[in-house]
């Protein structure tokens, strides 16, 4: 049996439907792709809302930070020249003191002994303190204790806190009971301390 030209042919013009009409997409399609297009935009839109306030927020915790450190800095430095300014009282009202002792004693007429009595008098209390530092520091419970400073306090204050009781507690210079213990804590804070003090 034959088979007809029109009754099958294999991929020729006569299998194609020459009526059929071109392909559009259906409404709902369009409005799908349109519903997908706008959800997409508004996730972009939420995600640049969330970067930005990701970024303020990141801003805001370092201006913050700066804030804090800059607080603890000018709390350091008060504290510093407030301690710098009682130092200076007391050696004031120490030399009053032994101003007027000495002009009592040349009111007396003892004024040969007066300047022995008055040296006497200075170095007693220059003792009287370097003891008070040396128990101090090795009663201390930490670094920051030994230096006598805040924590956190920056490398300036750490290396004239240093220097100062260096000074009074050298062995060289201090003969006292322990100076030599307690010049050896100084010197362990202070480089302890050191490696990641902040300039």
């Amino acid at each position: 049996m034959k088979l007809s030209k029109n009754t099958y042919s294999r991929g020729g013009k006569d299998s194609l439907n020459a009526n059929a009409s071109s392909f559009t997409p259906s409404v709902s399609f369009a409005k799908e792709q349109e519903r997908k297009k706008r959800e997409l935009q508004q996730k972009l839109l939420l995600m640049e809302r969330q970067k930005a306030e990701l970024k303020a927020k990141v801003e805001e915790a370092a201006r913050l930070a700066k804030l804090k450190e800059e607080q603890e800095e000018e709390r350091v430095t008060k504290r510093f020249k407030e301690e710098q300014e009682l130092k200076k009282e007391k050696a004031k009202r120490a030399g009053n003191l032994l101003s007027g002792f000495k002009d009592s004693l040349k009111n007396k007429g003892d004024v040969g002994n007066g300047g022995q009595d008055t040296a006497d008098a200075k170095k007693t209390n220059a003792e009287n303190e370097t003891k008070k530092q040396i128990e101090r520091v090795l009663q201390a419970g930490t670094d920051w204790a030994v230096l006598n400073l805040p924590r956190g306090s920056k490398k300036k204050w750490l290396t004239q806190s240093y220097r100062e009781l260096a000074r009074s507690l050298h062995p060289d210079k201090c003969a006292l009971p322990r100076a030599k213990q307690a010049f050896q804590r100084v010197k362990e804070a202070y480089e302890n301390l050191s490696k990641d003090a902040v300039e």
